[in-house]
């Protein structure tokens, strides 16, 4: 089940298709569609999304989006005990531009 203002927020774009009850390879291919996110940067979407979905079981993920407008997310994935996922977006841009001074 998906609730999260924040990550809509940061994603207002996926505001249809991350709903409660979405399926977690759905809202993070729809994450990593270039047609819907703002992401920037070389990445190959198809591979993330294997990467993402074969690490998905994993105890605990931690990578860096590049957004336009210069805004960085930090996506922290944790799986709980009853085999949930947690999914924490914390926007790092102004770390991000300080570590550039």
């Amino acid at each position: 089940t998906l609730r999260n203002s924040h990550f809509l927020a940061l994603y207002p774009e996926m505001r249809e298709r991350a709903v409660i009850g979405a399926h977690y390879h759905e809202v993070i291919k729809a994450e990593l569609d270039p047609n819907l996110h703002n992401a920037v940067g070389v990445f190959d979407a198809n591979a993330e999304l294997v990467d993402r979905l074969m690490r998905h079981g994993e105890a605990h993920l931690v990578y860096e989006r590049m957004m336009s407008g210069d805004r960085h997310i930090l996506v922290n994935e944790y799986r709980t005990p009853d085999n949930e996922t947690l999914v924490l977006y914390t926007d790092i841009s102004e770390l991000k531009r300080r570590e550039r001074k």
